[in-house]
């Protein structure tokens, strides 16, 4: 790559308001994992609940890093170090300034919402690296420390860079895009994802909506614009995709997910996300943009699906919020050979009762009767349907697998879906 398209240590230093100590060479890779560290990066000493990037400076150098940037000089360690007050506002510094001189003519499309973001982002990188050269955000990369690394590292002669924005506090996406200053703004959905941090999903509307704070084009579902528009951001031009329940209509139902458009879908959230990647591509002019979905997997842990033995497990145990709980029942028909695994949705605050007890209805409306519940809130879900439907609850993993063992003879089916905190996928040891 032509070295002009690399920034040095002592302009990086300039950008961040930071002091270089040692000598001045070119930077070709970032981040803040010392062992994704290669020659020519530039590794940034972050601070985090668990480790502290001092410690690893060391590792850094020995592994090629070109310099590191530091808030206090680690003793032993020798090298090229960036003094700075604090390392993430430097790091957020440095992405700012290198949008600015080394992708102005890189166009981002930036994806945020509620839920399907990860699969959204990786269905249009695959729509559109078919046509350009387009960079995306590493696995779920879009936080304060994802988004600005994502941007550093992106080829300055990429056509667009697609770039995952996350949020659970107010004000995050602000923060980011003002950074990014994308082009492009996709809203995936607005819903109740963090709702403990916000209060009210009007509050989560609007923080969504900064997602076309700098945006020429927006991409949103209709029926969020129509419920939260008072709330809202919008940009100068809004463009909506085909509503989900119009899609449907003309779907096959699967056993799980639905074929429309000649292409398979586990997941009828899925689908929505590709009828969005549609409308963007649309507007791009790439024409049947659903034939690049065929075969499409998203990331570990998204609508994971294999075998053990003779049982087909479903592995959704990702993430889980109202949204995609309903998505996920939705998804697959009613049957007593079903097992649903549902750990507890996280971050409703003092919604998450209503919230477990209304999804807990949906699933039994649905047909779905055969589930083992795992978490304290995960007790609501269990009282609302016990009378309905054969479920048992256990407040942590360990305590639930002998059971699950017992109520999986004669399945056909595990399905197993919760927030992270929960961590369902250790079930899967026990297999």
């Amino acid at each position: 790559m032509d070295p002009r398209n690399h920034p040095d240590l002592l302009e990086l230093a300039r950008a961040s308001s930071g002091r270089l100590k040692g000598r001045n060479a070119p930077v070709h890779h970032f981040t803040q994992d010392s062992r994704q560290v290669r020659k020519g990066s530039l590794f940034f000493a972050i601070r985090g609940e668990r480790f502290d990037g001092h410690d690893f400076v060391k590792e850094a150098f020995e592994r090629g890093a070109v310099a590191a940037v530091v808030e206090r000089i680690p003793a032993g360690p020798e090298g090229n170090f960036i003094l700075v007050e604090d390392t993430v506002v430097a790091l957020q510094r440095m992405a700012f300034h290198f949008r600015r001189r080394y992708l102005s003519g890189v166009e981002i499309l930036a994806v945020g919402g509620a839920a399907g973001k990860t699969t959204t982002k990786e269905m249009l990188y695959r729509v559109l690296s078919s046509h350009f050269r387009t960079h995306r955000s590493p696995r779920s990369y879009n936080n304060h420390i994802g988004v600005p690394l994502t941007i550093l590292n992106t080829p300055p002669d990429s056509r667009f860079l697609v770039l995952e924005v996350g949020t659970n506090h107010p004000g995050e996406v602000k923060s980011l895009v003002d950074i990014a200053m994308n082009e492009y703004g996709l809203l995936t959905n607005i819903g109740p994802e963090h709702i403990e941090f916000f209060g009210s999903e009007e509050a989560i509307a609007r923080e969504e909506s900064h997602i076309f704070l700098h945006a020429k084009i927006g991409f949103a579902r209709r029926e969020d614009i129509s419920r939260f528009e008072g709330y809202m951001i919008l940009p100068p031009k809004l463009l909506h995709p085909p509503a989900l329940r119009e899609a449907l209509k003309r779907a096959q139902k699967r056993e799980i997910g639905v074929v429309y458009g000649g292409i398979y879908f586990p997941n009828v959230a899925w689908l929505e996300n590709a009828l969005l990647v549609q409308e963007v591509a649309a507007y791009l002019g790439i024409e049947n943009p659903l034939k690049y979905l065929r075969d499409f997997e998203s990331e570990s842990m998204r609508m994971e699906i294999f075998s053990v033995g003779d049982l087909q497990v479903i592995n959704d145990a990702y993430n889980s919020n109202p949204l995609s709980l309903r998505s996920l029942f939705m998804s697959i028909a009613p049957s007593e050979k079903n097992l649903f695994v549902l750990g507890d949705m996280l971050e409703l605050g003092r919604f998450s009762e209503y919230y477990h007890r209304k999804l807990a209805r949906e699933m039994v409306e649905m047909g779905h009767t055969q589930a083992v519940l795992i978490g304290k809130a995960m007790r609501h879900f269990f009282e609302e349907i016990q009378s309905r439907a054969h479920v048992d609850h256990f407040h942590e993993v360990d305590g639930a697998v002998g059971r699950i063992k017992e109520r999986l003879k004669g399945k056909k089916r595990l399905i197993l879906k919760g927030s992270r905190g929960i961590g369902l996928e250790r079930i899967l040891r026990y297999l």
